[in-house]
């Protein structure tokens, strides 16, 4: 495991790597369990995301904690290839109003590392691929489930 302190009076816990997304809890200014880091939507200027160990998915941004030790390991799963049925566009972190990057052309073939759920009811899951950036799985086809973040 790795630690991290918490350097503002309070971190705010997402569902996603990302400050639009919903809140799920906090910490306090405090020394914390860190799982993994993704990349996800920058927080002036740090786009680097801690997984912690919470009952679901939950994620603090790195601006706001400082290591204790070293620094987590990138996040992973069970790395499964996943075929594009139609364009689909790369974002930088797992919801649809997060900034492209560019696009999976319809027939090419990536690699998901590993999965988050969906900011919507009922909605797709989102994959994190090889080069830290965000893919919805609503229109991949894949052989394998993809395994949560961890």
């Amino acid at each position: 495991m790795y630690y991290g302190q918490v350097t503002s009076n309070t971190v705010t816990v997402r569902t996603a790597p990302s400050a639009r997304v919903a809140k799920d809890s906090h910490f306090g200014k405090e020394k914390i369990m860190l799982v993994c880091k993704v990349r996800g939507e920058s927080v002036r200027g740090n786009d680097i995301w801690y997984k912690v160990p919470i009952q679901g998915v939950g994620f603090v941004s790195a601006r706001y904690v400082r290591n204790v030790g070293n620094a987590p390991r990138w996040c992973t799963g069970n790395r499964v290839p996943v075929k594009a049925l139609v364009n689909i566009p790369i974002r930088k972190a797992p919801l649809t109003a997060a900034a492209q990057v560019r696009t999976v052309r319809k027939g090419s073939t990536i690699t998901a590392v590993c999965a988050v759920p969906s900011q919507q009811k009922n909605g797709p899951q989102w994959y994190y691929l090889t080069d830290g950036r965000w893919i919805s799985s609503k229109h991949l086809r894949q052989n394998m489930p993809t395994s949560p973040c961890s």
